[in-house]
């Protein structure tokens, strides 16, 4: 068939996240008031891989960052998955 079932790499979106928004000028107090959320911590968690962020603010971030929501987050490579 040639599908493989993705797999998020959450490390690595939290990085690619951590840097998408840093280099937009977004800090994370600024993200937690512009998405809404009672404070940043839920950011510091998707910036250390710890979490992501809900459909919802994901779908937010991506307006926000004008990019497609699949640009934010980061696919394990294949040969991660084989391990």
């Amino acid at each position: 068939m040639g599908f493989h079932y993705p797999i998020i790499d959450m490390d690595a979106s939290g990085m690619h996240l951590k840097d998408v928004c840093t280099e937009a000028g977004y800090t994370p107090q600024q993200l937690s008031q512009l998405l809404e959320l009672s404070a940043p911590q839920a950011i510091y968690q998707w910036y250390r891989g710890r979490s992501l962020p809900s459909t919802d603010n994901l779908f937010a971030l991506a307006k926000l960052l004008e990019k497609h929501m699949d640009e934010l987050i980061v696919e394990q490579s294949s040969f991660e998955q084989e391990e």
